[in-house]
């Protein structure tokens, strides 16, 4: 079955369920989760969660596929503190079945209960990365998931990658390499909001050009004149389309943009609005200098 994803749809239920996880509601919502939708809670929600079970994730998965999905009274759960504590199963098997499921959220559960909820399997309060001592262990984390998918060319694909999966992976990285992308994406985040995986990603990916330096210096210390118009191209267009959709511009859409504003600056140019634009029903743009 092809999904025809709905952006604006999918950004308005990622808005109500971001607010909800801060300001939690009285009851629980029902909401329709897709694999976009799926991808996003996982990736920036699913810390300290218990380890994956793979045997759940097909099984959930087979149902799914088989249109054997109903809404029940099982929900997905976030904390007080912001995190999803369950439903990891469910939200995989989606992106692996390409299917939508409908299921009851519910909000604000505090988060020292956890550990005595389902079945009794423990929940370890930390990721793989930081058990393994590794520096900054979030970020470095989303930025090998990314760097995964410029790697596999599967940056628009619902696809998503275990922790022990991104441990094997981050482990033939350059470690002094990742611990720059994670400055460059810090500094990015603090001026322009845009995701430490995804930026992070892009500068491992380029960092062997002799422009990136300069870029990513610029991106992540807030210049956006002269030479860097480019990134200030990249801004404003993430400014309008903000203001045209509740506050949200998706992942994909704004990934592929920072790419049309590196590529822009990369070949010396410094571009227009047209040649940081991208719409769903363009290829996704390739990166200059890999």
């Amino acid at each position: 079955m092809t999904t025809v994803v709905d952006f604006d749809k999918e950004t308005q239920t990622l808005v109500k369920i971001e607010k909800y996880i801060k300001a939690t509601p009285e009851n629980s919502r029902v909401f329709t989760i897709t694999p976009s939708i799926a991808h996003h809670l996982l990736e920036y929600y699913n810390l300290h969660n218990r380890r994956k079970s793979e045997d759940d994730v097909l099984k959930y998965t087979r149902a799914m596929c088989d249109h054997r999905w109903y809404l029940t009274g099982d929900t997905l759960k976030f904390s007080d503190a912001g995190f999803l504590r369950d439903g990891q199963h469910r939200l995989m098997a989606c992106i692996r079945a390409g299917e939508d499921f409908k299921t009851h959220i519910v909000f604000g559960i505090p988060d020292h209960v956890f550990p005595a909820l389902d079945d009794g399997r423990s929940r370890p309060k930390q990721t793989a990365f930081t058990l393994a001592g590794v520096k900054n262990a979030a970020k470095v984390a989303a930025i090998v998931r990314w760097h995964q998918k410029f790697v596999t060319g599967t940056v628009t694909k619902r696809k998503t990658i275990s922790n022990d999966e991104a441990m094997i992976l981050y482990r033939s990285m350059d470690a002094d390499l990742l611990e720059t992308a994670v400055a460059y994406a810090r500094g990015t985040y603090n001026h322009h909001a845009f995701p430490v995986g995804q930026v992070g990603a892009l500068y491992y990916a380029v960092a062997a050009h002799p422009m990136a330096e300069s870029y990513f210096q610029a991106l992540s210390t807030g210049l956006v004149g002269g030479k860097y118009k480019p990134i200030g191209l990249l801004a404003s267009e993430i400014t309008r389309i903000k203001k045209a959709a509740y506050g949200r511009v998706h992942d994909i859409v704004r990934l592929a943009m920072l790419i049309n504003s590196w590529n822009t600056f990369a070949v010396g140019k410094t571009g227009s609005r047209p040649s940081i634009e991208w719409g769903v029903e363009q290829p996704f743009p390739k990166v200059e200098g890999v």
